[in-house]
């Protein structure tokens, strides 16, 4: 049970990433990522999706700012160029971040 969860968070990580990418250079706010994961992972949490930015914040792929929105505190969530790079498949692969398209 414990791989099983382990390598849903790697895949999600993966999609995460991912989505992230098609708004490079651009950030995502937190809830409309939720949103676009949902086809895919359609039990996933925001809560969840917090804890899989803190992972990838802290292995310097993404960075997270605070912003005012239409008067509402939200967090926007964006690429790194080392996210970016890994995205890309321009830097050797992380075995915590399972990209669309790769195999376990």
């Amino acid at each position: 049970m414990a791989g099983e969860r382990a390598t849903e968070s790697k895949r999600l990580r993966g999609w995460m990433m991912r989505t992230l990418d098609k708004a490079y250079p651009n950030g995502v706010e937190n809830n409309d990522l939720t949103l676009a994961l949902q086809p895919v992972f359609p039990e996933v949490a925001p809560s969840r999706i917090e804890v899989e930015i803190v992972y990838l914040e802290e292995k310097g792929y993404v960075n997270q700012t605070r912003a005012q929105v239409l008067g509402e505190d939200v967090c926007i969530t964006r690429l790194t160029v080392k996210g970016k790079d890994l995205v890309e498949r321009s830097i050797a692969t992380d075995p915590g971040v399972l990209l669309p398209g790769s195999s376990t």
